[in-house]
């Protein structure tokens, strides 16, 4: 079983497609290592393949999620 990688990048400013793009180029850039980016908004869940959007009012349970997933204690 493969295990998918994260790649989280950050936008404080600027829009929100070159934010878009520079997720785009980590994830195909690095396709060997099975990345997947994850953003973090407002609008609602939505997984579009190689990228996750979680709405910012189910962070914390995502989260939670991912860390009982991996044995991991919150």
């Amino acid at each position: 079983m493969q295990k998918t990688c994260r790649a989280n990048c950050g936008c404080v400013s600027g829009e929100p497609t070159e934010f878009l793009e520079e997720i785009g180029f980590v994830v195909n850039d690095h396709a060997d290592k099975h990345l997947k980016g994850l953003r973090c908004s407002m609008l609602p869940y939505k997984d579009q393949g190689w990228m996750e959007n979680i709405p910012l009012y189910g962070i914390l349970g995502y989260i939670k999620h991912q860390y009982e997933a991996e044995g991991l204690s919150t």
